[in-house]
C-alpha cells in the first residue's frame, strides 16, 4: 500500500494563509471523507498532493521520499475535480481508448460499462456534456485507473439524487473490487458517511481531526433538558449550548457524567457535529435538529 504524508505543509496565496500547518498521513485501504468549510483549502490540498501547486514549506512524501523527486510514479495519485478537462473535441470512448493506450492498467471496458449504466452516451463530444455529466465521467475516469490514492472532489457537484446514489454505489462497488485509498471530499456529509471509515476536518489549515468515524460519533453527544439542570451537570468539551423557551440543548464530545431523569441523550449525525467543531460559537444557532 502506498504510504503519502504530509508533514507541516504550508500554502499562502495572495489572499493570505490557506493551509498553515498540514499533517496528514494517508496509508490505509479505506475510503477517508474530507469535510471542510467553504474557502477552507480542500482543493489547495489536493492540488498539492497531485503537484499542481508547491507548497511554501513542509514536506510531501511517498513511501518516504520526496514526492517531487518521485514524478515516475505520478500515476499512483490522481484527482478528481471540478477543474480537471478532457480533451472538449474527443468523445467519451475517445478518451477512454486514449486512457488505455497510456495507462495500460486503465480498466478501459469497466469504464465503458459505468458510463452506460450512468446513461452517459460514449459517442457524445465531452465538451458538450453538461456540468454534471462531466463531474461524473471525470470520476468514472479517476476511479477506473490503478492509482493507490484516488481523490475526488466533490464527485457529486450538480448530480440530481438518483445520479448521486448511482455515483456511491460506484465508489463502493469499485473500492470492493480495488481496495485503496479513496479521499471524498464533499459538503454532502449526511450523504456520505455511509461511505466514509475516517473523518478528516480541515479547519482553520490544520487537520484538526483525523478519527474513525464510528469512534468520533461513538464519542459525541447531544443532550436535551431544563435549564438549570443542564446547567448543573459538569460536561465534557461543550461545542454547542442553546437554551430556547426554558430548555438547554448541549452538542459535545467526551464521557459523560450519570444523567437526571428529565435529561434526554442522542448521538448526533456526523453533520451536526461538523457544524459544532467549525464554527464559531455565536453563528450556530439552529443547528441541531
Amino acid at each position: 500500500m502506498t504510504k503519502l504524508e504530509l508533514q507541516h505543509v504550508q500554502k499562502r496565496f495572495n489572499t493570505g494563509m490557506v493551509l498553515q500547518d498540514i499533517n496528514l498521513t494517508i496509508d490505509q485501504p479505506q475510503i477517508y471523507g474530507l469535510f471542510g468549510r467553504n474557502q477552507a483549502g480542500k482543493t489547495t490540498l489536493f492540488r498539492l498532493i497531485t503537484q499542481q501547486i508547491s507548497p511554501d514549506s513542509g514536506a510531501i512524501l511517498l513511501d518516504n521520499q520526496l514526492l517531487r523527486h518521485n514524478s515516475n510514479r505520478a500515476q499512483e495519485i490522481t484527482l478528481s475535480t471540478q477543474n480537471s478537462v478532457f480533451a472538449p473535441n474527443l468523445t467519451l470512448a475517445e478518451i477512454l481508448k486514449w486512457a488505455q493506450k497510456f495507462q495500460p492498467t486503465f480498466q478501459h471496458n469497466a469504464a465503458k460499462r459505468a458510463a452506460i449504466a450512468m446513461g452517459l452516451n460514449l459517442n457524445q463530444l465531452y465538451g458538450r456534456l453538461s456540468t454534471g455529466a462531466q463531474i461524473m465521467f471525470k470520476t468514472i475516469f479517476a476511479l477506473m485507473t490503478s492509482a493507490e490514492i484516488v481523490l475526488l472532489d466533490e464527485p457529486t457537484l450538480g448530480l440530481d439524487a438518483a445520479a448521486r446514489d448511482k455515483i456511491y454505489q460506484l465508489i463502493i462497488d469499485n473500492f470492493t473490487d480495488h481496495p485503496r485509498s479513496i479521499v471524498i471530499a464533499s459538503h454532502l456529509i449526511d450523504e456520505i458517511t455511509n461511505l466514509i471509515t475516517q473523518v478528516l476536518i480541515l479547519n482553520d489549515g490544520v487537520i484538526s481531526v483525523d478519527t474513525p468515524l464510528d469512534t468520533l460519533l461513538a464519542q459525541a453527544y447531544i443532550l436535551s433538558g431544563p435549564e438549570n439542570t443542564i446547567k448543573a451537570l459538569s460536561l465534557p468539551d461543550k461545542l454547542k449550548v442553546t437554551t430556547l423557551l426554558g430548555t438547554t440543548t448541549v452538542l459535545g464530545q467526551g464521557t459523560l457524567p450519570k444523567l437526571p431523569a428529565d435529561v434526554t441523550l442522542k448521538q448526533p449525525n456526523l453533520q451536526n457535529l461538523f457544524i459544532g467543531l467549525t464554527q464559531p460559537e455565536n453563528t450556530m444557532r439552529g443547528v441541531i435538529s
